[in-house]
């Protein structure tokens, strides 16, 4: 044990006395220390050797110098390829973060404008209301178009009958009055396809208030008895067009048109 003790007191080494006259401890410098001065020095280059033979002092003086150049280049190409990378990597990721943020909205605008529509069933029934009134005031229309035409062929009989001499009558050529004809059959279809054309027309207005504004049109080409109760008897009224439609197709179908009708006034 004293063996022991002493070589402990022998590797601890003089201590330090707490003296501020007594002089500093001598202690030797370890391996460690030694290791960290080395690592704390900058590197030496590698002593240059001197060759005795001229192909070795060729290599070392001419080619060494170019293959370090070389692997100095490559070196250098290989750090611009990465910037290059580099670059183009948050190039990507700045395009990918704008249209995943454009994707966002759009993806959020279709939600809203998807709030906003109509289920299919109110739109399809709302189209089939439109529908149905688009068809009422062209029945509308075109019945009271052929009563002011009624009307004016009326006329021109009363002053044929009365021996008005510009209103006509059977001695007139047969060659004019089929050119009548002609030309009425001509203008009617005019007529129907400018009745079509403005309840095409009207059908533009939108939607939402088709329905009323046909309303309104109906119970103003209407008489205002038949105006009023519009509401309640709009089924018999339906039912009365649609029967005037499939008459009107069976005329129009028919070979020739009735030459007894006159223009409106």
């Amino acid at each position: 044990m004293d063996l022991n003790a002493a070589k402990k007191r022998r590797g601890l080494g003089p201590l330090r006395s707490s003296s501020p006259f007594a002089p500093d401890s001598q202690r030797h410098a370890s391996f460690r220390d030694a290791f960290t001065a080395d690592k704390a020095r900058p590197p030496t280059p590698p002593p240059t050797t001197a060759f005795q033979s001229a192909a070795a002092t060729t290599v070392q003086t001419r080619i060494s110098p170019l293959i370090a150049e070389k692997f100095q280049n490559l070196a250098k190409s290989y750090d611009d390829e990465w910037h290059e990378k580099h670059v183009a990597e948050t190039e990507a990721r700045r395009i990918l973060g704008n249209t995943q943020a454009e994707l966002a909205a759009a993806r959020q605008q279709i939600v809203e404008l998807e709030a906003r529509t109509e289920p299919d069933d109110v739109a399809a029934r709302t189209l089939g209301e439109a529908n149905l009134a688009k068809h009422q005031v062209l029945s509308l229309i075109s019945h009271q178009n052929r009563l002011h035409i009624q009307q004016a062929v009326d006329g021109e009989l009363s002053r044929g009958a009365n021996g008005d001499p510009s209103g006509g009558g059977p001695d007139d050529p047969f060659e004019e009055r089929l050119g009548l004809a002609r030309q009425l059959r001509q203008m009617l279809a005019e007529q129907r396809q400018a009745e079509a054309d403005y309840v095409d027309a009207l059908s533009m207005v939108g939607v939402g208030d088709k329905i009323e504004k046909y309303r309104k049109l109906l119970k103003r080409c209407l008489d205002p008895k038949d105006g009023e109760s519009l509401d309640t008897n709009l089924d018999s009224l339906i039912d009365m067009m649609e029967e005037e439609r499939d008459v009107n197709d069976l005329e129009a179908a028919g070979p020739s048109e009735p030459t007894d009708l006159a223009l409106r006034a």
